[in-house]
C-alpha cells in the first residue's frame, strides 16, 4: 500500500497514541500515571509532532529527499507544545524516522527489516549531525547529569560518523554494558530492530493489535528484565505505525 504524506500523519498520530494507552507493566498507561509521566502528556505530544512527520513525508515523496533525520530536531521542539516542558518521547521520535524513511523508500512488507540495515548505510554525515543535535536539544531539560556529561564528551566522536549506521557503531564501541540505553538502542540499529521485528511478527488479528502488542510488550519484559522499558515502548508504538502502513482505512483497531 502506498502511503501519501496525510496518511502517514494520520496513521503515526495513531501510534503515538495508542501506545501510552496500553496495558504495560511499569509504564505510564490507561490504568497508571507514573511520577512525572503522565498520559496526557504522552498523548498531546504524539499529536504535536504530526504535522512535522507529515513535512518529512512530503519531502521524501515529492522531492526525492533522501535524508533521515533532517526533521528530527523539529519534531523535538514542538513535541513539547501545551505540555511539561520535559522532553518525553526523544527515543521514539528517532525510531519512528528510521521506520518511516525505510518504509517510504523500500516498500516491501516481507524485506522491510531487512532494508531498514540498507536504509541506515544510504545515510551520511549530515544525517549524523541531525540526530545528534536532537539529542542536545533533548538534554536540555534532562534531571541526569551523566545523560548531559554523556553527550557533550560524545559529540565529537559521534560526529565524525559518516552514516547513521557507524553512528551506532561507535555509540555500541563507547556502551559496551548490556544494560546501558546506549548499549541496547546501538543493539537494536545494529542487528535490524529485532524487538520491533518480534512485536509485528506476533501480532495475531484474532486477538486484536491491541492485545497482541500489550502481550508481546509484556512477555519481552519478563524474558529480558534488564531491557528499558522506555526502548520496549518506543519499538511498541513504531511496530503498531508498521503494521497500520499496510492496512487500508477499512481496518478496525481493535
Amino acid at each position: 500500500m502506498d502511503l501519501s504524506p496525510q496518511r502517514v500523519r494520520q496513521i503515526i498520530e495513531i501510534a503515538y497514541v495508542l501506545e501510552p494507552l496500553l496495558d504495560k507493566d511499569d509504564c505510564t498507561t490507561r490504568f497508571n500515571d507514573l511520577p512525572g509521566k503522565p498520559l496526557t502528556d504522552f498523548i498531546v505530544a504524539g499529536i504535536n509532532v504530526g504535522r512535522v512527520f507529515e513535512g518529512y513525508a512530503e519531502k521524501v515523496i515529492t522531492k526525492k529527499s533522501r535524508q533521515m533525520f533532517s526533521h528530527y530536531p523539529m519534531a523535538v521542539e514542538v513535541s513539547n507544545e501545551f505540555k511539561r516542558k520535559k522532553f518525553m518521547t526523544v527515543g521514539l521520535l528517532e525510531f519512528m524516522f528510521v521506520f518511516l524513511r525505510t518504509r517510504l523508500l523500500y516498500s516491501e512488507k516481507e524485506r522491510f527489516f531487512e532494508n531498514i540495515t540498507v536504509s541506515l548505510k544510504e545515510t551520511d554525515n549530515q544525517d549524523v549531525l541531525d540526530c545528534l543535535g536532537a539529542f542536545r536539544i533533548a538534554v536540555k531539560t534532562s534531571s541526569s547529569e551523566v545523560k548531559k556529561k554523556n553527550v557533550k564528551r560524545n559529540y565529537d566522536y559521534f560526529s565524525k560518523a559518516e552514516s547513521v549506521h557507524e553512528l551506532y557503531s561507535r555509540c555500541l564501541e563507547r556502551f559496551p554494558d548490556e544494560k546501558s540505553t546506549g548499549h541496547q538502542v546501538a543493539y537494536q540499529y545494529l542487528n535490524g530492530f529485532p524487538i520491533a521485528k518480534r512485536y509485528v511478527s506476533e501480532i495475531n488479528e484474532e486477538a486484536g493489535l491491541i492485545k497482541s502488542i500489550e502481550g508481546s510488550y509484556n512477555r519481552l519484559h519478563k524474558e529480558f528484565p534488564h531491557h528499558k522499558i522506555g526502548i520496549l515502548a518506543d519499538l511498541a508504538a513504531v511496530a503498531i505505525f508498521l503494521h497500520l502502513s499496510y492496512k487500508s482505512p477499512d481496518y478496525v483497531i481493535r
